[in-house]
């Protein structure tokens, strides 16, 4: 009970901070206007700025036939000006060259490996480019996930001699596609890039000693410091769940971006984001004890990992950077799951965010018992 009555005034606490919830909440809709508007012909799927896109499609079968069929459809072809190549390493010249800025390579024996038992149904389409290649990513991944569910079907009914027929390449580019907006891509990001800023609590949790109200009368609960630190994370952590709905909704329909998807998977990934924010911040605030220094740290990690997935600029970023960056993950997972990537992809994404969660917190429960505070 105790733990519930100090999160509920670690949420009244801030509520009350007309400074932190303006950076949280209406700092985020001014970025989605000026950063997501005035980047739009960036990244925009009009026909005056579309992706210039290389393709080598060695596979002669139904993978193939498909794919060949897909980039055909209307919506495709307003977004990207195709390059056919002969071979991977013209494409990569082409890369090279500034010839084309993506490529997309299919190798020859693609539909075997889907059909292959062994394989489970997995393909691997490559992707290579000098900007970041989500927008790409995403046409990809949705067409592989139509294939597997079409190759999936055609085990069910015990025919998969007739997968290269053209009425299942037909059924796979009969569904709509998905194609994120610069606002669709910058609502994700920014979102993540924000919500990561709410490492703050985290700093001021562990570093801070406070003097006001309703720290004075926290302070005078009987309740064991442990115990005191988990009831104001929790509370933190609430506080921060309900600013990203709040943030989603506004970038949803008043700057109508897309989140339409598995609503509670969206929301799931949204509150996994935030126990990891969180985590960053205490985990800050007892390394560097002192509040402006972890302050300090926030804002440039949250500068960092945001320039890193692309939320200011479209970047490529190498793997092993990517590995270390919490919203590259959750951005895998936010976009897989509303523009349909194959299952693996979104498993493995949430491994390694809830890999995050246990290195943080179980780091910080660690350091967290060689620390004293004098008001606690």
């Amino acid at each position: 009970m105790l733990i519930l009555k100090v999160a509920y005034y670690e949420v009244l606490k801030y509520i009350r901070d007309i400074r932190i919830m303006a950076i949280l909440i209406v700092f985020p809709n001014l970025l989605f206007i000026f950063v997501g508007t005035g980047l739009e012909s960036v990244i925009s799927n009009s026909t005056d700025s579309k992706f210039n896109v290389g393709i080598v499609n060695l596979d002669k079968e139904f993978v193939g036939k498909s794919f060949d069929a897909f980039i055909q459809k209307k919506e495709i072809i307003e977004l990207l000006d195709i390059k056919k190549l002969n071979s991977k390493d013209d494409g990569l010249n082409s890369l090279e060259n500034d010839s084309v800025n993506f490529l997309i390579f299919i190798e020859e024996n693609t539909t075997k490996k889907l059909q292959d038992e062994k394989n489970n149904g997995n393909i691997n389409i490559q992707l290579y480019g000098k900007t970041d290649l989500m927008y790409i990513e995403s046409l990809v991944n949705n067409f592989i996930e139509s294939i597997k569910t079409q190759n999936a079907t055609m085990k069910l009914v015990r025919n998969p001699v007739i997968i290269d027929k053209e009425d299942n390449i037909e059924k796979i580019n009969s569904k709509t596609t998905k194609i994120p907006d610069a606002m669709d891509y910058y609502a994700i990001l920014n979102t993540l890039q924000i919500l990561f800023l709410g490492a703050v609590f985290g700093v001021l949790i562990t570093s801070k000693k406070q003097n006001s109200d309703i720290e004075i009368r926290n302070n005078l609960l009987p309740i064991r410091k442990f115990n005191f630190i988990l009831a104001k994370t929790i509370g933190c952590t609430f506080l921060l769940i309900i600013i990203s709905i709040i943030v989603v909704l506004c970038s949803k329909y008043i700057f109508d971006a897309n989140w339409d998807g598995n609503y509670l998977l969206i929301i799931g990934t949204l509150i996994l984001y935030c126990v990891i924010s969180i985590g960053f911040g205490l985990l800050i605030g007892l390394f560097t004890k002192k509040m402006i220094n972890g302050l300090g740290l926030v804002g440039l990690l949250s500068t960092a990992f945001g320039m890193m997935s692309g939320s200011l600029v479209p970047v490529n970023i190498p793997k092993y950077f990517t590995l270390i960056n919490p919203n590259y993950h959750a951005r895998q997972l936010l976009f897989g799951i509303i523009y349909n990537y194959p299952k693996n992809i979104l498993i493995e994404a949430l491994i390694v965010l809830c890999i995050f969660v246990l290195i943080l917190y179980g780091t910080t429960i660690l350091l967290f018992r060689r620390y004293s505070y004098d008001n606690i």
